[in-house]
């Protein structure tokens, strides 16, 4: 046809050109051109399969994912992407795993909004949610999770096979190749109103994110199947979406927001009588005052979640929350009885296969131990915290039996094994995104180069410490301990201006800290400031 013509016939192919191409219009119709002419000649399936992968919010994709997204046999469309592929409309990365250009997704897109009707075009973003959904909760209940699992129950089952897991690690794989891909479709789920399939990915999936440093995508995720929850009056998944969001307010040292989070999902399965749901409530906003130092609080949560889980005979969470009362034991300076409860909670965990939880109470056990004078024995505790973490997966845990290591062969003055110990761990905490733990872990480090004679070393190691604690607003005593610290060297080293400009930074965070045992630490910096220092 004439060029004025074609080039007519390519501007009224899409809407979406003059918007996003970015080279000059001449150079635009090519582009549009060549999308329309590589598009035209496809066999009607084939160029179904492209138009679906218009309608598909993630990056990345599979075969099983488009033919559940087509509503086709997964013969029919790895045939398709092979013809795609070769037509360049279609990229392959792995076995399996393809993507599209951004362009050319466009292109697909309006083509699906030009050729297909509005409620195929919903049914697919159904389909795709409803084999992702079977697929997480295939991954989630392979993970070593304690949490409560959801019934999927109403949600049709997808013909499309779903994937299977060997076990934990295996999941974590899925999840880490999936979790962009979830979250795009939950954000196109909850644009198209579609409430019952949004709140259920936020809540099979925080069986998964239990196991991460929890960043904004988990959040948002969070808060659009709290949205889509709460427009549908189900309040049992506001509660387990409201635990969720408390757990990764915790992990984000956001402990107010976390206790508010926590205190709520109580109040609502207390209303709806869940005496299980309540229990393990209990238990999460013990370990909020756990964290805060407020033991005596975290103590009798604790003891409460225990008195209803035994007659219910959730053994796995009576084990959870006689771990955090030894934990919390052990802040308390009773070394002898968080043992004992730190023995009997990890027996259980490893009698029934919870080994998230069988690793803190490892991890209790050693300091309970290394404070009682039985090195050995915390030694013991602590490999096998390491071989724990190892088969969990995540660095996390890696890192923080690594730094229980590392205060270990301080203690028995193995110096040098320590210092490699606390390095590897800081890269750990670093790399996870965990300033707070490389924080804790350069403040084990100063404390070790104090020991050896080191002061200049320390107070590097101090001053690096006291940079991650800044980061997080409610770490105010673990802050201005290592400020005193620091003050201290100071002193001792005759800058006495320089150690009081840290005393009184200390008493500044002090005065914000929530953290119920800051008063001594307070008076004593109070105490030198008043006497000049002396």
């Amino acid at each position: 046809m004439p060029l004025g013509d074609l080039l007519r016939d390519l501007r009224d192919e899409s809407t979406l050109w003059t918007v996003l191409a970015s080279e000059p219009e001449d150079e635009s119709h090519v582009v549009r051109s060549v999308f329309s002419w590589s598009y035209r000649p496809l066999p009607e399936e084939t160029a179904g399969v492209f138009r679906s992968l218009g309608l598909y919010p993630g990056v990345t994709f599979g075969t099983n994912a488009i033919a559940a997204l087509c509503g086709m046999s997964t013969t029919v469309v790895r045939h398709a992407l092979d013809a795609l592929v070769g037509a360049h409309l279609v990229e392959q990365t792995d076995a399996d795993l393809y993507q599209v250009h951004d362009l050319l997704r466009s292109f697909a897109l309006d083509r699906a909004r030009n050729e297909d009707p509005e409620e195929k075009r919903r049914t697919a973003l159904e389909n795709l949610a409803h084999w992702y959904l079977y697929s997480a909760d295939a991954a989630a209940r392979a993970t070593d999770s304690h949490l409560r699992h959801h019934d999927l129950g109403g949600v049709p089952r997808p013909e499309t096979e779903v994937p299977t897991f060997s076990g934990h690690q295996d999941a974590l794989r899925w999840f880490d190749r999936e979790s962009l891909n979830m979250s795009a479709l939950v954000e196109a789920t909850a644009e198209a109103g579609l409430d019952a399939l949004t709140w259920r990915f936020p809540v099979i999936l925080r069986h998964v994110y239990v196991f991460y440093a929890c960043g904004s995508e988990w959040e948002r995720m969070i808060e659009s199947g709290m949205i889509a929850a709460t427009r549908e009056r189900n309040r049992e998944a506001e509660a387990d979406l409201l635990e969720a969001s408390g757990m990764a307010c915790v992990q984000g040292h956001r402990y107010p927001e976390g206790l508010e989070r926590h205190r709520r999902a109580h109040e609502l399965r207390r209303t709806m009588k869940d005496e299980f749901g309540v229990a393990m409530s209990l238990n999460a906003i013990g370990i909020v005052h756990l964290r805060v130092r407020r033991l005596d609080q975290a103590a009798q949560h604790f003891r409460r979640s225990l008195e209803i889980l035994e007659p219910l005979s959730k053994r796995t969470w009576s084990g959870i929350a006689l771990g955090n009362l030894a934990r919390t034991h052990l802040e308390e300076g009773r070394f002898e009885e968080s043992w004992s409860l730190a023995e009997r909670a990890a027996r259980i965990h490893h009698e029934t296969g919870n080994r998230l939880s069988e690793f803190s109470c490892l991890t209790t056990l050693c300091v309970a131990q290394r404070e009682s004078g039985h090195t050995e024995q915390a030694f013991m505790a602590v490999r096998l915290a390491l071989e724990v973490a190892a088969q969990l997966g995540g660095s996390l845990r890696e890192a923080l039996a690594l730094l229980e290591l590392g205060m270990l062969l301080v203690r028995v003055r193995s110096w040098d094994e320590a210092i490699a110990a606390y390095q590897r761990a800081a890269v750990l905490y670093r790399q996870g995104g965990d300033l707070i733990g490389e924080a804790r872990v350069l403040e084990a480090t100063a404390d070790a180069h104090l020991a050896m004679g080191r002061a200049d070393d320390a107070v590097r190691s101090y001053a690096r410490a006291i940079e991650g604690y800044r980061s997080g607003d409610h770490y105010r005593r673990s802050l201005a301990h290592c400020l005193y610290r620091l003050g201290e060297l100071h002193r001792d080293a005759g800058r006495d201006h320089h150690a009081r400009r840290e005393y009184e930074e200390a008493l500044e965070v002090l005065k914000g800290s929530i953290e119920a045992d800051s008063s001594g630490l307070r008076e004593r910096i109070e105490g030198l400031i008043r006497n000049g220092l002396t």
